[in-house]
């Protein structure tokens, strides 16, 4: 099972066989193994001394992933954290990582809630700051977690800016330079220009788009303004990279539906450093049923 969030589920049947030939299983059977893994959230239900943090950051993103039969899945991604330390190469303070596929977005909103009111002083919590590219499903967390407030990713500002304008471009760093003094309206002026001018249909409609996702967007592109500890670099492209992508994505195969959520799950539990050895031993033995004998004995001692 380890073996499987990291390799394809034939090599990870393999590995044990190393050392015991006839411990060798099939990638049929790691695979089955995993369908029948409970993944799902729980409630732990543990009271613990709640952290006090006066900032939180929630950032999302999403993976692309090849199906079968032709099909796409986006498992999503979502990780809180409490900013980055300085002292260890910007690493994430506190980082709890939610993956999966979700047919109602909400739900894994509710998840991330759960999780940040079991663990912090919500009356000590003065803002969460939930970063991403603008995509609706990121925004429905605006709904869901109190004290909210969007900032958007400037990296796919920017790739969005140079798809359009062009990097070196003047009109490029006039976009750049209205972005930073907050003046929508040269931003929107210049898009405009380029819708006009145009020398495709491709171009004309990422200009379009370009100007209809800024304005869609433009309080998160402000928010780094109105909140200095807003700009704090969002790193999801990175953690999409690394948790999903490099066993997801990143190799020509075809998933399924269930085989795409529950890898995305059992790759941010790894990130979580849970132990899916020790997480899947726990559930089978709540699944056992009693030993005959050691239920006489229960049965008729004194």
């Amino acid at each position: 099972m380890e073996a499987a969030s990291e390799l394809p589920y034939r090599k990870s049947g393999e590995k044990p066989g190393r050392a015991a030939p006839e411990a060798r299983v099939s990638g049929q059977t790691v695979m089955k193994a995993i369908r029948g893994f409970d993944l799902k959230e729980q409630a732990t239900g543990v009271k613990c001394e709640k952290r006090q943090c006066e900032t939180l950051y929630v950032e999302a993103d999403e993976d692309h992933v090849a199906g079968q039969n032709g099909r796409t899945y986006m498992p999503m991604l979502v990780y809180v954290h409490e900013g980055k330390d300085e002292s260890q190469r910007r690493r994430l303070k506190m980082p709890r990582y939610f993956s999966g596929l979700y047919n109602e977005t909400e739900e894994l909103w509710l998840w991330v809630l759960n999780y940040i009111e079991e663990h912090y002083d919500m009356n000590f919590l003065k803002r969460i700051f939930v970063c991403g590219d603008g995509a609706a499903w990121i925004k429905t967390g605006l709904r869901v977690l109190p004290k909210s407030v969007f900032v958007l990713d400037m990296f796919h500002l920017n790739k969005r800016l140079l798809g359009v304008l062009g990097r070196g471009s003047q009109e490029y760093k006039e976009a750049w330079r209205a972005i930073r003094a907050g003046d929508q309206v040269t931003v929107d002026r210049l898009l405009k220009e380029a819708t006009v001018f145009g020398e495709t249909p491709n171009q004309v409609k990422m200009a379009q788009d370009c100007r209809r996702y800024i304005r869609l967007n433009w309080d998160g592109i402000m928010a780094r303004r109105l909140y200095p500890d807003a700009d704090l670099g969002v790193s999801a492209e990175g953690h999409v990279s690394h948790i999903l992508s490099a066993r997801l994505s990143s190799r020509p195969m075809g998933w399924s539906k269930k085989g795409v959520d529950q890898m995305s799950r059992m790759r941010a539990l790894k990130a979580n450093q849970v132990e899916i050895r020790a997480k899947y031993l726990e559930q089978h033995r709540r699944g056992l049923s009693p030993h005959p004998g050691h239920l006489v004995n229960t049965l008729f001692a004194p």
